[in-house]
């Protein structure tokens, strides 16, 4: 989310009309300005949803929490990703290399994938989305070398 947010790409994703997005509560709590109001907007509008923590169990939460070392976000969106089925999109290479352990490689991407998608969807240019990565970078995002044939 921060580096959609960072990349100006965030809304333009979020459109993708063959899924659904979610954000777990743990997730929606670490996000500070200028990103809650994004997450804010989004929410409101209804293009993202806040998910029901009551839905996990919290001793569940605690062993992936123990087991992995990922932060408290990464643990809550891995618990919702084995446990009730999502899909996970995370810039964290760990818990996206836990998740697809877990659950497959189909059901878990990053910023980048997400451009992909939203190239391929006619959401984005391909130039768009090389803007934006860009961006992302410029940001201090944490993210592989690609070129623009990437979202090809």
């Amino acid at each position: 989310m921060i580096n959609l947010v960072n990349g100006r790409v965030f809304d333009n994703v979020l459109t993708l009309g063959s899924d659904d997005f979610f954000i777990g509560s743990l997730s929606y709590g670490e996000c500070k300005d200028p990103y809650r109001t994004k997450v804010d907007q989004a929410i409101a509008n209804g293009s993202l949803s806040l998910l029901d923590d009551s839905r996990v169990s919290a001793t569940r939460f605690a062993d992936l929490l123990n087991q992995y070392s990922l932060g408290d976000g990464e643990t809550e969106c891995l618990l919702f990703t084995t446990d009730l089925g999502y899909s996970m999109a995370s810039d964290d290479r760990k818990a996206r290399t836990i998740a697809q352990s877990q659950a497959g490689e189909s059901r878990v991407t990053g910023s980048l994938g997400l451009l992909r998608k939203a190239v391929r969807a006619g959401k984005l240019s391909q130039q768009n989305a090389m803007d934006a990565y860009t961006k992302m970078l410029e940001s201090g995002g944490f993210l592989p070398g690609i070129d623009v044939n990437f979202f090809t």
